[in-house]
């Protein structure tokens, strides 16, 4: 029935019965739950900072844009079909915890912060380093996963599974790395509080927020383990076993002192990471320096009440072959520039990855980015990226993580415009694919507006971090 209804729509939009209500020649991930449901980027056109919509206030081209109604009062404003009230919520947002001033540690390596933040936690908090050296369980576990990887290292030339046998951990021995983490970090242990110092604040454990400290840091394990194994045996696998053990002997060989019970394996997995080509997570890091500034710098200057909608998410649709916008990218950047040019909201927020086809260059944000800049004169003031979202679980998922992120008000509704069969799909056929990939729903509220739009509050538990999807954490 699900694929029926799909087939049918897209049938409709075929022979012209319901364009007006916004469909376009193809789809997207909707029709395959094992695709990504967005797609690739803009055409060639490259669009500057210089454009004919006014930068410097909350206002669009128009004098009255910035204002929900035309300079007529009797007169209907533009879209009145979204209302934000079909959405809103009385209550307001519990952060659980989350400190939007919380500054994220740095390792060196964007893809090790976003996958395993634990691990740059450990790593870099000088406090967090001296409890892991100086805690005699967790020595001894670091004594034993040293003296593996470089056994492995002169013994397992040419064997992959050798390799993976010394690297990898059971389930009893990370549960027992999980138990002794949450005895070396309790507080009859030490004054240094892990949890409320990283783990809450920095909402990248927001999944398990409603454990106990210890628990929420057992759970932080777990999920890294799990996460580092999926990655290993993704890509380190795939790798010849001669390359597999030069990586092996480069970890070894940086390494002169005995390694923390966590480097070996992050280390040759990120290393495969890199050799695969697969560092798609760290790409446009940091976004707040580059391609989200401008942006960002115009947020705190917004008077959010001049608009009915906080952002507009508009995901990406990739092409299925190598150009850098696909035409229904293109349509619903068309869509968002009619809304953004009535004052609908102050902010436009793409999303979408290197998604199709694989390894493509072209992410499908920043190619919609240059095509709305070029083609509609919208300012990059205007413009929000998430270059990173490979399924239309993961646009309303990084959207309402840079809402939490960035100062935009989590209580105030977003507007999320697409074309018609995505719209559909968010609407009716979304629910189950978020909480079975995701294990939640990435929005507190979500109600259908019209054939192309619809409303959206943002749950904070998008705001967890997940190592299961290394791509795009």
């Amino acid at each position: 029935m699900r694929w029926g209804a799909i087939s049918i729509l897209a049938m409709l939009c075929a022979v012209g019965l319901i364009a007006s209500l916004g469909c376009a020649s193809d789809s997207d991930d909707e029709g395959d739950s094992t695709s990504s449901a967005v797609d690739d980027d803009t055409d060639d056109d490259t669009g500057d900072d210089d454009t004919a919509v006014d930068d410097d206030d909350n206002d669009t081209s128009d004098d009255d844009s910035g204002d929900d109604d035309t300079t007529d009062d009797d007169t209907e404003p533009a879209f009145p079909e979204l209302d934000p009230a079909v959405c809103a919520l009385d209550e307001p947002v519990d952060l659980q915890g989350f400190d939007p001033a919380y500054v994220r540690l740095e390792s060196g390596s964007w893809v090790a912060d976003k996958n395993y933040y634990l691990l740059t936690v450990l790593s870099e908090d000088g406090a967090a380093a001296s409890i892991v050296d100086g805690d005699p369980n967790l020595g001894n576990i670091s004594d034993d996963r040293d003296e593996r990887i470089r056994d492995a290292a002169a013994e397992c030339v040419g064997d992959v599974d050798c390799y993976a046998d010394a690297l990898l951990w059971s389930p009893t021995d990370a549960q027992a790395v999980a138990d002794a983490l949450a005895d070396a970090f309790a507080p009859a242990t030490t004054a240094f509080d892990l949890a409320q110092t990283h783990l809450r604040p920095s909402g990248m454990f927001h999944l398990h927020v409603e454990d106990g400290d210890d628990d929420l840091l057992r759970e932080a394990w777990l999920d890294t383990t799990a996460g580092l194994q999926e990655a290993f045996n993704a890509y380190a696998r795939s790798l010849p076993a001669t390359d597999l053990g030069d990586i092996v002997a480069a970890v070894v060989a940086t390494h002169s002192d005995p390694m923390p019970f966590y480097v070996p394996l992050l280390e040759v997995t990120l290393a495969a990471m890199e050799e695969v080509g697969r560092d798609e997570a760290g790409r446009y890091e940091p976004l707040e320096d580059g391609e989200n500034a401008a942006a960002l710098a115009r947020i705190p200057a917004i008077d959010w009440d001049n608009y009915r909608f906080s952002i507009m998410l508009v995901p990406g649709q990739g092409p299925e072959t190598e150009i850098p916008l696909s035409p229904l990218s293109r349509v619903r950047c068309d869509l968002a520039a009619e809304r953004y040019k009535a004052g609908v909201i102050p902010l436009i927020v793409f999303s979408g990855g290197h998604v199709h086809p694989d390894r493509t260059p072209y992410s499908e944000a920043v190619e919609m980015k240059k095509y709305i800049m070029a083609t509609h004169g919208i300012p990059e003031g205007a413009i929000l990226l998430d270059p990173h979202a490979r399924h239309t679980t993961t646009n309303l998922r990084n959207a309402s993580r840079e809402i939490f992120r960035y100062g935009i008000p989590p209580d105030k509704p977003v507007l999320v415009t697409t074309d018609f069969s995505q719209n559909f799909y968010i609407d009716y056929l979304i629910r189950q694919r978020c909480l079975d990939e995701l294990g939640y729903l990435p929005w507190r509220s979500l109600e259908r507006m019209d054939g192309n739009d619809t409303c959206m509050v943002p749950n904070p538990t998008s705001l967890y971090a997940d190592p299961r999807d290394p791509l795009d954490p």
